[in-house]
């Protein structure tokens, strides 16, 4: 084989390889659903334990929603299960909380210039909070 239908071959390897990791770092929701929501966000939740931010950011990954959920707790959580119901974007992920994984969903709804956010932790323990840019 030459070595310029080598490196054709590796370059085309190299790419199909890439091409599946992106695929997964995204949900099936097209960014063109997800207006309004699109960007950086600060998630506002007040707690018995005091008030508790956590940051969110909605990217375009190849024309579909993608979102990382940040904080000093819990580290960073990329959210690939982003759906709409109704007006309303919902985010669905697995958090590890001390050794325990447990399902967490997050519903953001539009509020203004802002959100009114919703987490429900597994159906055990639940946060409201504002969203803000």
């Amino acid at each position: 084989m030459s070595r310029t239908a080598l490196a054709l071959a590796l370059v085309t390897v190299a790419s199909l390889a890439a091409a599946p990791a992106v695929a997964q770092d995204a949900s099936s929701l097209a960014v063109g659903d997800a207006d309004g929501f699109m960007g950086k966000w600060t998630l506002s939740m007040v707690t018995d334990q005091g008030e508790f931010a956590m940051g969110l950011d909605l990217t375009d990954v190849g024309g579909m929603v993608s979102g990382l959920i940040s904080n000093d707790y819990m580290g960073n959580e990329t959210v690939t299960d982003i759906t709409k119901s109704g007006d309303n974007l919902v985010l669905k992920y697995d958090a590890n909380m001390q050794g325990q994984g447990i399902a967490v969903e997050v519903t953001l709804e539009p509020a203004g210039e802002g959100l009114d956010v919703a987490f429900d932790f597994g159906g055990q323990f639940f946060m409201d909070g504002k969203g803000t840019r």
